[in-house]
């Protein structure tokens, strides 16, 4: 569980960074699971202009054969 917890924050972060130009701290980002769809929602309250984009995007992660692969989409505006 760990280690998608980590996937799943550093797709948020490479994915809100580029939009909001503010760094994140690990500990920053929550991350809230759907386990049995396989998705996730991402909450970084304390950056407003993070906050706006996280609250847009889409979390996805798949486990496949001891790997993790997680995505944060954000639409376009």
């Amino acid at each position: 569980m760990m280690t998608v917890l980590f996937c799943a924050k550093e797709a948020v972060f490479k994915a809100v960074h580029p939009l909001s130009d503010e760094f994140l701290e690990f500990l920053q980002v929550t991350i809230a699971f759907d386990w049995s769809v396989g998705t996730f929602t991402a909450c970084c309250g304390d950056h407003p202009k993070s906050e706006r984009y996280a609250q847009r995007g889409e979390g996805l992660f798949e486990i496949v054969s001891e790997h993790v692969c997680a995505a944060f989409v954000i639409p376009a505006d």
